[in-house]
């Protein structure tokens, strides 16, 4: 038990007052409930059905008791580790992280000043640059590799940044067989399976098509992620104004 524990030590900016976020949580479970939300892949529709979820079609409309079950059963915490094992960091309560982005296409080069398209070793240099950076905790590939073969770049690009940095990853994958792919490629790095599920090594990153729409593709990664205890990050990416409403609520909703 620590002493003179301070609570909430980060700074912190508040918008939103407490009754705000629940009126926002309020109006997202009636969404589900009532707009409901397309979904593109037969195993998700068969599960939530099963659970207690009315399908019509493609579209599923979820219960709030059922979303707030779900939301009960998430862990509090998620524990990541690096290359070597070793736990890095704690994702829980107010600890924050940072790292790089994703799969930028193009880049100028370091040289040249050239605009040109992200090759495999630029995947390589941006990862040796953040396993040297200690106030970098985590590491995304920064662009596409243009220089592998189309249907398994995303595999060539989880390769570069497992040889390059032991820090913790957030990887994209094109299908469910590439990420099962890249799975299987970091438990030999660990050890197997059971290494990687104590302490996991990386993040998936998913989206859906749009807000409400759920594509195959995203569905299947998301329902081998949860079978595999992959962590993952699955945002709606809303942009007011063309794919949600033009009001911030309205987003925060989606």
């Amino acid at each position: 038990m620590s002493s003179n524990l301070t609570n909430g030590g980060t700074t912190q900016f508040g918008v939103l007052s407490d009754g705000q976020i629940e009126q926002v949580l309020l109006a997202a479970l009636e969404l589900l409930e009532g707009t409901g939300t397309r979904i593109y892949c037969q195993e998700a529709r068969d599960a939530l059905k099963a659970g207690g979820a009315v399908v019509k079609g493609e579209t599923a409309y979820i219960p709030s008791g059922l979303v707030r079950e779900m939301l009960a059963c998430t862990p509090p915490r998620i524990a990541l580790g690096n290359r070597d094992g070793q736990r890095t960091m704690i994702l829980e309560g107010r600890r924050i992280y940072f790292g790089t982005g994703s799969d930028c296409p193009f880049i100028l080069d370091s040289k040249t000043g050239e605009r040109r398209k992200f090759l495999k070793k630029d995947v390589e240099d941006a990862a040796r640059v953040v396993d040297a950076c200690p106030n970098m905790d985590f590491h995304m590939s920064l662009g596409l590799t243009s220089d592998v073969p189309g249907p398994t770049y995303d595999r060539h690009q989880a390769a570069a940044m497992m040889r390059h940095t032991v820090k913790p990853l957030v990887l994209t994958a094109m299908s469910r067989d590439g990420l099962a792919d890249i799975l299987e490629m970091y438990y030999l790095l660990r050890g197997g399976r059971d290494a990687f599920e104590i302490n996991p090594g990386f993040i998936v990153y998913l989206e859906p098509t749009t807000p409400l729409l759920h594509s195959q593709a995203a569905v299947e990664k998301l329902l081998f992620s949860a079978e595999r205890r992959i962590p993952a990050i699955y945002t709606p990416c809303p942009i007011t104004g063309a794919t949600a409403p033009a009001t911030m609520a309205s987003g925060l909703v989606l």
